[in-house]
């Protein structure tokens, strides 16, 4: 699903910014549901959004995230054309 989607994404880009030993970044995302749970540390419902919400959040947690924006997806041009090239493959 475009949840789980994006919490691997958001996994991929949080354990390259470890590996890198970088902090303190900002988080901008277009997806509701992953800024949501991260910024107010609840976990979602569905088992397997769950198992990458515990991994996002340990590695948030390590490089020491400073903000979760929620980006308007209208305002996202280059996750808009990623969508579309995914659903039309």
């Amino acid at each position: 699903t475009l949840n789980t989607a994006a919490f691997v994404a958001l996994f991929h880009v949080l354990s390259e910014t470890y590996r890198q030993k970088q902090k303190r970044i900002h988080i901008a995302e277009d997806n509701a549901l992953l800024i949501r749970a991260l910024a107010a540390r609840t976990p979602p419902k569905s088992t397997r959004l769950r198992i990458w919400f515990n991994k996002c959040r340990q590695l948030a947690d390590k490089v020491r995230v400073a903000s979760w924006t929620l980006l308007p997806r209208t305002a996202n041009a280059s996750s808009r054309s990623l969508a579309q090239l995914a659903t039309e493959t």
